[in-house]
């Protein structure tokens, strides 16, 4: 009887080792299948970064053009005012 309950757990003991080996190919399966897709998603990030850092240059470059309008409508101004 106990034999037969030693040769019973053994057989457990393989089909649950067998049972995780092919969890464990599953699982680098899986992250193997989803490397590329985060290496996407992570140049897609660099991407978006990258753009908001053009998207403030332009901000500044657009303020900094503003700036100069400024500056030379008071410098026109100057130049064409009647003398006093």
């Amino acid at each position: 009887m106990c034999s037969a309950s030693n040769q019973s757990n053994g057989a457990l003991q393989k089909l649950l080792f067998s049972l995780q080996k092919m969890f464990f190919t599953l699982q680098n399966f899986t992250l193997i299948r989803q490397k590329p897709f985060l290496i996407l998603q992570n140049f897609i990030l660099i991407l978006q970064k990258l753009i908001l850092i053009l998207q403030k240059r332009f901000l500044i470059l657009q303020k900094s053009f503003l700036i100069l309008q400024k500056s030379f409508l008071i410098l026109q101004k100057l130049i064409f005012m009647p003398p006093c």
